[in-house]
């Protein structure tokens, strides 16, 4: 039922407003950066939220500006976040399996 109301909001407004497709992505995107758990699923909302961001320059005729968008949030700064949390995660996960392995250890002992 909900995914049929979405799809007649999106296909009656695509006649009137042309891009609310894109508007919806961006709302979507934000949302999904917003209320993830994850770090790493947020800063894939994030870069989403940048790629419909893009497209709505574009059909707005400024392609230069929204190629610009795409190559600089996108291609540095979406992906150096998307590199430090991945970084972060996996320093915790090393972290607790040294101290797993450190009570573990000094159990042995005992």
């Amino acid at each position: 039922m909900m995914k049929s109301i979405l799809v007649l909001f999106i296909g009656v407004g695509c006649v009137v407003y042309p891009q609310l497709p894109l508007i919806t992505g961006v709302i979507i995107g934000s949302l999904a950066t917003t209320f993830m758990a994850n770090p790493v699923f947020a800063i894939i909302g994030l870069i989403i939220t940048f790629v419909f961001s893009a497209m709505i320059m574009i059909t707005q005729n400024a392609e230069s500006l929204g190629l610009v968008y795409l190559v600089v949030y996108i291609g540095a700064i979406a992906v150096l976040f998307l590199f430090v949390s991945m970084m972060l995660e996996s320093d915790i996960k090393l972290r607790h399996n040294l101290e797993r392995f450190d009570n573990s250890f000094f159990q042995f002992i005992i």
